[in-house]
């Protein structure tokens, strides 16, 4: 990532998903004490069609700015992932999503993933809670309180006890 960052400039930097994707990384916690572990992997910048760059760097931001903002993270771990799907996810081991509040930032996140052809998955472990709705491939859908699992094939870590995971899985050409 960093030789990325000191070989992009000029025309490359203004078409290039990583390019965009890092400088809102950046954008977003230029004052915080917490610096996202961030991991690319595949052949972002020609696999992906530039109709889903603002897609993607929007739900990266809302994912980002929540994990920031609201859950009290300690720790961001950001995996970007070009293959067959465009995946993103970004965990954080704050104290998940509250039962009350907007969601319109998580609905945001899933109306994205379905206009591209794909899904956004919010995993979140509330301490104390009976459940926290999230948006699911209709809109909403319920999420337990335990909210425990491996983040699986992305090998962006565990989400334990607390914390949340963001997928956003969107069709490849």
């Amino acid at each position: 990532t960093t030789i990325f960052d000191l070989q992009t400039t000029g025309a490359t930097a203004s078409t290039s998903l990583r390019r965009r994707l890092l400088d809102a990384i950046g954008d977003l916690t230029v004052q915080s004490s917490v610096v996202p572990d961030v991991r690319f992997a595949g052949a972002i910048d020609t696999l992906v069609p530039a109709r889903i760059h603002a897609h993607a760097e929007a739900v990266l931001r809302e994912a980002l700015s929540n994990a920031l903002r609201h859950a009290q993270a300690k720790t961001v771990d950001i995996a970007v992932t070009a293959d067959s799907n465009l995946t993103l996810v970004i965990s954080d081991d704050g104290v998940g999503i509250s039962d009350s509040g907007r969601r319109s930032g998580l609905e945001n996140m899933s109306r994205r993933a379905q206009q591209c052809g794909g899904t956004c998955t919010i995993t979140s472990a509330t301490s104390g809670a009976s459940g926290t709705t999230t948006p699911g491939a209709s809109g909403t859908g319920t999420l337990g309180a335990s909210g425990t699992g491996t983040l699986g094939a992305s090998g962006t870590g565990t989400l334990g006890a607390s914390g949340t995971v963001v997928t956003w899985v969107v069709p490849l050409p």
